[in-house]
């Protein structure tokens, strides 16, 4: 047998296939979508049917920041030590400062314990703080520190407290007591029940007869107004 002969077409059929693999592989690349287009801001986040049993904002016992009659609620589901939170809380802070009367922001508790285990007593260290008249002051500082882990320790939460003039023996009272923890506990429940599971989790509600629309993570802010722009101008 002459081998010469037998090899030739063996090796020209493996150069055949070898070019109609890469031609194919190179064909797919290029008409995969390169620039997907943007959503509609309300389209984007649609509200999935658990959060309907969302807990209604009471004031008696929700956090609320800007007017109580605002025509869009930001209600969002939040962990005092969530990196995504911490950049989330000054841009919807900020956005409440930037629509007055239009916008209010309502702050629910959601420490997740199994990664943040000091999250739980952050969240009771605000509410102390609030039992002062100083929730926000205290929750905007604790968004603000370097590092949540030294920070935001026992003795980090205590000196937060001393920074904002509060009471101290009442203020140490309440965290050592573990009395808010009822708090923490309802505004997780709540999350829970409808399904959230991630910080921050956020759900806004426009004006009567639009559909509360649902924010998954931290955005921007021309994001987060785009939606509420939407929301005020939809009919109801």
């Amino acid at each position: 047998m002459d081998i010469k002969k037998t090899l030739v077409p063996a090796v020209i059929v493996a150069a055949i296939l070898v070019a109609i693999a890469f031609w194919l592989g190179k064909t797919k690349a290029n008409t995969a979508p390169r620039n997907p287009a943007v959503p509609n801001p309300l389209t984007q986040s649609s509200e999935p049917a658990q959060t309907t049993d969302i807990a209604p904002v009471d004031p008696a016992v929700d956090r609320i920041k800007g007017d109580a009659a605002a025509p869009v609620t930001i209600v969002t589901y939040s962990d005092i030590h969530c990196p995504y939170c911490r950049m989330f809380h000054p841009v919807v802070s900020e956005l409440v400062e930037n629509n007055p009367g239009k916008v209010r922001f309502v702050f629910r508790h959601m420490p997740i314990d199994s990664l943040h285990p000091l999250a739980r007593k952050a969240a009771q260290a605000a509410e102390c703080a609030g039992d002062q008249e100083k929730f926000w002051e205290y929750l905007d500082r604790a968004y603000a520190v370097e590092d949540p882990s030294k920070d935001l320790s026992i003795e980090g939460l205590r000196l937060l407290a001393i920074k904002l003039e509060l009471d101290q023996p009442k203020f140490e009272a309440c965290l050592d007591s573990g009395e808010k923890d009822s708090k923490v506990n309802s505004d997780s429940e709540d999350s829970a029940k409808n399904g959230i599971d991630g910080t921050p989790t956020s759900v806004i509600f426009g004006p009567e007869g639009t559909r509360p629309q649902l924010l998954i993570g931290s955005r921007s802010i021309e994001t987060i107004q785009q939606i509420v722009d939407a929301l005020m101008a939809s009919p109801t």
